[in-house]
């Protein structure tokens, strides 16, 4: 699997682990912008704020406040973005499950989300709320996705708030093989590389082996090498 190994009978080599079936360490997130936008290991509380850049605080968090989710703090002042255009994205190391609540409900819909929002579902999940004027509840939309990039567009907000994300690791999908390396002959990976592509796992040269204690099991390993 590197320059030193000689004994290399196949062109492609693929190694699989076991994920923890509830983890999502690892999950990142970044802006199109270069504002600052979070990833928050928990479900907010009550008097924490929604954004990045506003000091408005949450007053309730509907449904999402029983479940085990992963927060993504955003900034508001994203909300102008174009719906043909990458506004954030995220890097999952497992598969998972995305809301969108949409605060602001059909009016924010209606100035750009529109444009992409149909390949999601509308849930009748009760939403979050916050402290300014109509800051919620809205309308929670979701949508499934491997491991790997995901990519969420703008909502073309024309000066109205965004909306912002939480994210669920996929249960019955993170218990199943996931592939942390893939090593395509004559490409080799060099000493200590542990990492190559970690945002395309559909790439020929693949490797997250830096986030391997994602896919242990109280301090142990499954791996299918094929």
């Amino acid at each position: 699997w590197s320059d030193e190994d000689e004994d290399l009978p196949d062109r492609v080599k693929n190694l699989f682990g076991v994920s923890s079936s509830s983890s999502l360490h690892g999950l990142s997130a970044s802006a199109t912008s270069g504002r600052q936008i979070q990833v928050i290991n928990h479900v907010p509380k009550v008097g924490d704020a929604p954004f990045t850049d506003r000091k408005y605080k949450f007053t309730s968090l509907g449904d999402f406040a029983d479940m085990t989710v992963y927060f993504i703090k955003v900034p508001n002042d994203d909300k102008d973005s174009k719906p043909a255009s990458v506004m954030w994205t995220l890097v999952a190391p497992v598969p998972v499950t995305v809301y969108l609540d949409v605060w602001g409900g059909e009016k924010h819909i209606e100035r750009g989300l529109k444009a992409w929002l149909p390949t999601w579902t509308r849930t009748n999940m009760r939403g979050s709320k916050f402290s300014e004027r109509d800051g919620g509840p809205g309308i929670v939309y979701k949508k499934s996705f491997p491991a790997g990039k995901i990519e969420i567009n703008g909502n073309g907000g024309e000066g109205q708030g965004t909306f912002y994300i939480f994210v669920e690791c996929d249960q019955q999908q993170a218990s199943e093989w996931v592939l942390v390396c893939r090593q395509t002959f004559p490409t080799l990976f060099a000493k200590n590389e542990w990492s190559k592509n970690p945002g395309d796992p559909n790439n020929d040269n693949y490797c997250i082996l830096d986030q391997l204690e994602n896919y242990s099991n109280n301090g142990a390993f499954t791996f299918k090498l094929s």
